[in-house]
């Protein structure tokens, strides 16, 4: 699928925008595209098409337009390189705040166990004044879930591991059902695969 025909499902999905908020979304859409040029995920994929994916989750969820945009824009600060400033002037400081909820602390030379615990701490913080940081972070862990099977069986154990200890947490914390059981399904589903692998067992 390509950036247009996902941006046109955006708009098309969440009709009742205003005219102003459709305006923002395909401002969205430019900036994470031009961020992303050439960009691609293991899967091949262009690397812009998961943020879209994951802006179509959140329009399914019934999130409004500076969601929306924060799930386009997440990626630019956290891959390429966007700063949060420039978010805050362009799409104002409610789409800044939403992306530096969810956006992975730099420090490479830290294990993923340790930037987790950082994040989440960090998302758990944003929360306590803007809930839909977290349906936001679900969104995106949710695509991530879907997509699992494009990275090596330990980093798919790691992430379902995650998932399981954080994230479906999170999702009965904000009594998202759907998501919850969607999460956790996927979750044990990898973890088998990845234990069979092994030679282990649940």
């Amino acid at each position: 699928m390509n950036v247009n025909m996902q941006e046109e499902q955006l708009l098309s999905a969440w009709s009742v925008l205003t005219s102003e908020a459709q305006d923002m979304i395909k401002r969205a859409v430019m900036v994470a595209s031009q961020a992303h040029q050439g960009a691609v995920r293991r899967s091949g994929e262009p690397f812009v098409e998961h943020p879209l994916a994951v802006a179509l989750i959140v329009v399914q969820m019934g999130l409004d337009a500076e969601v929306i945009c924060a799930a386009i824009l997440y990626d630019v600060v956290e891959d390429a390189g966007y700063s949060l400033l420039a978010l805050h002037t362009q799409f104002g400081a409610t789409v800044a705040h939403l992306v530096d909820a969810v956006t992975v602390p730099e420090a490479e030379v830290l294990p993923r166990y340790l930037l987790h615990t950082i994040a989440s701490h960090k998302l758990l913080q944003a929360m306590e004044t803007d809930r839909r940081a977290g349906w936001l972070k679900l969104a995106d862990r949710l695509r991530n879930m879907r997509t699992l099977g494009d990275l090596r069986p330990d980093e798919q154990q790691m992430i379902a591991l995650e998932t399981l200890t954080f994230y479906v947490p999170l999702a009965r914390h904000l009594e998202a059902t759907e998501i919850e059981r969607e999460l956790e399904t996927l979750a044990h589903d990898f973890l088998r695969e990845t234990l069979m692998v092994t030679g282990s067992t649940l």
